[in-house]
């Protein structure tokens, strides 16, 4: 929190990766609505997998499962319309449960779902779905971007899970599994 910029909070994450992999393992530990249990086990895996060493498969399978999450739970929008809808200022007439327990912890896949197009720019450097899935490079896939990513997964899970469970508000999108 007393981090200047991005940056600093970035090296941070980067310092505390081993921390952060277990705080998500723990997280992941209590049993998760039945709609979303077949990938919470496959965000226990990428987590495992970080720890063991394997960030770039950590990465790749988190952010798998992150996609995954969104094309269901948001059913027929596109990335952007995704971003749209995460975007917090659009969340304002929520209620308060559902802002801290669905709403925040959504909108921190907005950065994820940056948009880049390979034919019209470099490749940037930034964590993002779109340039780990088709843009892999080393600089892309990296111990910094998988904790990231497995965090990204753990927190989308958690979310999930807290607004499927009863008296969760969920959407229609996310009470019917993306139906």
């Amino acid at each position: 929190m007393e981090a200047p910029d991005f940056e600093a909070r970035l090296k941070i994450v980067g310092d505390r990766s081993d921390e952060i992999a277990e705080d998500c393992r723990d997280a992941l530990k209590e049993p998760v609505h039945e709609l979303i249990e077949d990938r919470a086990i496959l965000v226990r895996q990428a987590v495992n997998a970080f720890i063991d060493g394997h960030h770039e498969a950590a990465q790749a399978l988190a952010v798998v499962v992150c996609d995954s999450y969104l094309k269901t739970h948001f059913d027929g929008l596109g990335y952007t319309k995704m971003r749209e809808k995460l975007t917090l200022d659009q969340s304002d007439d929520a209620a308060l449960w559902t802002v801290f327990r669905y709403d925040m912890p959504m909108a921190t896949a907005v950065r994820f779902l940056v948009d880049w197009k390979s034919h019209k720019h470099p490749v940037p450097s930034n964590f993002s779905r779109h340039v780990t899935i088709h843009g892999a490079s080393t600089a892309q896939l990296n111990s910094l971007h998988a904790t990231l990513a497995i965090m990204l997964a753990a927190t989308m899970t958690r979310a999930l899970d807290a607004i499927l469970e009863p008296g969760g508000n969920a959407p229609e999108t996310v009470a019917s599994g993306g139906k």
